[in-house]
C-alpha cells in the first residue's frame, strides 16, 4: 500500500502560537484529517498543493479541541458535494458541534470502536485522555498495508505510547508500526520524560517517527539526535509518501 502525506498545516512555531496553532494532514488526496484553527490556515495548504476538494471524500476529526476543528464548517461549505462526504466524530464531541455539521448535510458518523472508513484506513476508536484535568478523547487514524502500519495522530492526548499500543492491538501482533507521525503532545514535558517516551515508542517497533504540531522543539531535537536514522520531518518538503 501507498500512504501519501501532504502537510496542509502544522503550525511553523512548535511552542507558540504567534503564526497560527493547529494541524491538518490529506492523506492519499481523499482522507482529511483535522482542519486546523481555521478555513484560512486550512486554505493555504489546499492552494499550495492546488488540492481538487471534490476528491475528498472522508473528513476525519481526531478530539474536539478548536485547533483541529477550526476549519472544519467552512471547508464542509467549500466542498462541491457535501451530500457525498463523510465525516467522523466521537461520542465526546459536543452537541453543539454535533448539530452544526448534521446541518450541512454530511453523513456524520460517531464511532466509538474501531471503524473502517476505506480500504486499507480505519480508526480506532474513543480513546480516553485528559487536557488540563478535562476529558479530551481521542482517536487515531491507521493506514494498514503487507509490510505493516502507519498511525497518524492530533494531539495525543490519551498518551502518544497509549495510542500506539491501541492501534497495533486493533491491527494484531505481527503487524509491524512503520510510521507514527502528528501531534505526539510532548511540548510540555522535561527532557528525561521526553527521551522515555521516545524510547517507548522505538522499544515498541515504530520503524519512523514524525512529530510536529504539540510535539514541541524539544521532542524534535532529542529525536533527531537519539534516532537520526527513524527522524521522518515530515513538514519538509510538505509531502511525504510511504510504502505499507
Amino acid at each position: 500500500m501507498k500512504l501519501n502525506i501532504k502537510v496542509l498545516f502544522d503550525n511553523p512555531n512548535p511552542d507558540k502560537k504567534d503564526r497560527g496553532w493547529g494541524l491538518s494532514f490529506l492523506l492519499n488526496d481523499t482522507i482529511l484529517f483535522d482542519t486546523t484553527e481555521s478555513m484560512e490556515k486550512l486554505q493555504q495548504g489546499l492552494n499550495f498543493f492546488k488540492v481538487n476538494l471534490g476528491e475528498i471524500t472522508d473528513v476525519v476529526i481526531s478530539h474536539d479541541h478548536w485547533d483541529h476543528t477550526g476549519g472544519l464548517l467552512d471547508f464542509i461549505g467549500a466542498h462541491p458535494a457535501p451530500s457525498r462526504l463523510n465525516v467522523y466524530f466521537l461520542p465526546s464531541f459536543s452537541p453543539e458541534l454535533k448539530e452544526q455539521v448534521l446541518m450541512t448535510g454530511v453523513s456524520l458518523h460517531i464511532n466509538n470502536t474501531p471503524t473502517i472508513i476505506q480500504d486499507g484506513f480505519f480508526l480506532t476508536g474513543e480513546i480516553e485522555g485528559l487536557y488540563k484535568g478535562e476529558r479530551k478523547n481521542e482517536q487515531g487514524l491507521v493506514a494498514e498495508g503487507e509490510k505493516g502500519f502507519a498511525l497518524i495522530t492530533g494531539c495525543a492526548h490519551p498518551g502518544i505510547t497509549r495510542m500506539l499500543k491501541t492501534a497495533s492491538e486493533i491491527v494484531g501482533g505481527n503487524c509491524k508500526p512503520l510510521l507514527l507521525a502528528g501531534g505526539f503532545h510532548l511540548m510540555d514535558k522535561c527532557e528525561n520524560d521526553i527521551d522515555d517516551v521516545l524510547h517507548r515508542l522505538r522499544q515498541m517497533g515504530v520503524e519512523k517517527l514524525g512529530p510536529c504540531h504539540c510535539s514541541g522543539i524539544a521532542a524534535k531535537n532529542i529525536c533527531k539526535s537519539r534516532f537520526p536514522d527513524a527522524t521522518v520531518d515530515i513538514r519538509k518538503n510538505g509531502e511525504t509518501n510511504f510504502n505499507l
